[in-house]
């Protein structure tokens, strides 16, 4: 038997952070890929991640064709009282279909990505920030004040792609600096020494310098604060879910972005880790005109971080079914006392059996997928390169949709 020869695909989109690099090169023989070029060492380890022999979706543990799976998870969906959708690391297509049945089945659509994102939210919708784009953080900024060093984790070529890219349209030197976190291993990015506990104190007692207030501040901060002044263009990043008291520091960062605008021009680009959630909430935001969590049960969306947040659905047993989607295998799901529908990518292990666990394909190697990029202006075409068996979790979805009862409770 004559075997398959290898093929390159280039300018591929590495769907595994929410950057979305688009300039990968990955070598394709049958169902193995390989990045050659380009990716981090996370894309390398997820292209390359192999596919199980056995790819049956199971109940409690039991291989059992698609049909069972999917009838035995619309049998719980249509005895719960109220079905917890979360995780949503997903396409747009995939995307879709979730909120279609947590509409129809008085669910709870909540990606649950931790209080830096809730945060986000609850100033965005008090008082907002001057938001930037990836490009205009690649081309525009002579300074750049990264907040922490979770930048790393979330992105991992953010400082190639983005920080120190090769060639910008503003030929301006950029000065680098970083408040906090552990040292950079970058020489171009100045670190400044800061304890975790205390970045949401020294970004308040920046804002105090900033606006020519007599406060007590170490050197450090004051030189910092003289930098920022001087600059014309500053860009405020950080890394959504790895901030420490994420409250009390959005606050401060989304109020320092809008007052620096009063003198020169001042962006804030949060990063978030994967491009699920982001999809997720631009999905929501023209489909039913509020961000997650959005909650059905009453019939209309409705959107409200406490009362529908699905972490305190979880630990309060609220919530009766857990239906985890997660086709990048990038969280593992919650431990939950309630019966868990998962549809995660396949070779993942849960952590725990499921009653209903059905393996699907992943969105940029599996099958075609639409994904929004971490600063939500743009969504791009993440192809497929190989041919499985596997099905989209927009399929599974549309399976377990269509053995529900028919009229919907």
């Amino acid at each position: 038997m004559q075997a398959s020869r290898a093929r390159l695909e280039r300018e591929v989109v590495c769907p595994f952070c929410a950057l979305l690099c688009d300039d990968l090169e990955v070598a394709v023989e049958g169902e193995r890929l390989a990045v050659r070029d380009k990716g981090c060492a996370r894309a390398r380890e997820a292209f390359a991640r192999p596919l199980p022999e056995d790819r049956r979706p199971r109940l409690r543990g039991e291989p059992v064709p698609l049909e069972a799976a999917a009838g035995r998870a619309a049998e719980l969906l249509g005895s719960a009282g109220l079905p917890l959708f979360a995780g949503l690391e997903a396409d747009l297509a995939g995307l879709r279909a979730v909120v279609a049945l947590a509409e129809r089945t008085g669910g709870v659509v909540d990606p649950m990505t931790g209080e830096g994102a809730r945060a986000q939210l609850r100033a965005v919708q008090r008082s907002g920030w001057v938001a930037g784009t990836l490009a205009e953080a690649r081309n525009r900024p002579d300074l750049v004040l990264l907040v922490g060093d979770g930048w790393r984790a979330a992105a991992p070529r953010l400082f190639e792609r983005v920080l120190a890219p090769a060639a910008r349209l503003d030929e301006r030197p950029r000065r680098l600096l970083q408040l906090g976190g552990a040292p950079p291993r970058e020489p171009e990015i100045e670190h400044l020494p800061c304890p975790e506990a205390a970045l949401a104190e020294q970004v308040a007692l920046l804002r105090a310098l900033l606006r020519d207030r007599p406060v007590a501040a170490p050197e450090s901060l004051r030189a910092l604060a003289d930098a920022i002044r001087t600059a014309s263009y500053r860009l405020l990043l950080w890394a959504t879910e790895s901030l420490p008291a994420p409250a009390v520091l959005v606050h401060h960062l989304a109020a320092l972005s809008r007052e620096l605008n009063a003198r020169g021009r001042a962006v804030a680009l949060p990063l978030a880790s994967s491009p699920g959630p982001v999809t997720a909430r631009q999905l929501l935001l023209w489909q039913t005109g509020v961000p997650d969590p959005v909650g059905f049960a009453d019939g209309a969306p409705e959107q409200d971080p406490v009362r529908w947040a699905g972490e305190r659905l979880s630990a309060e047993k609220a919530a009766d079914l857990l239906v985890w989607i997660d086709a990048s295998g990038f969280r593992p799901p919650p431990v939950v006392s309630v019966p868990a529908v998962l549809l995660i990518r396949a070779g993942i292990d849960p952590p725990f059996v499921p009653e209903v666990l059905i393996p699907i394909a992943t969105p940029g190697l599996d099958h075609p997928g639409d994904l929004y990029r971490t600063d939500t202006v743009v969504a791009l075409r993440a192809r497929g390169l190989r041919r499985t068996a596997l099905p989209s979790a927009a399929e599974v979805l549309a399976a377990i949709a269509g053995a529900l009862p028919d009229p919907a409770r």
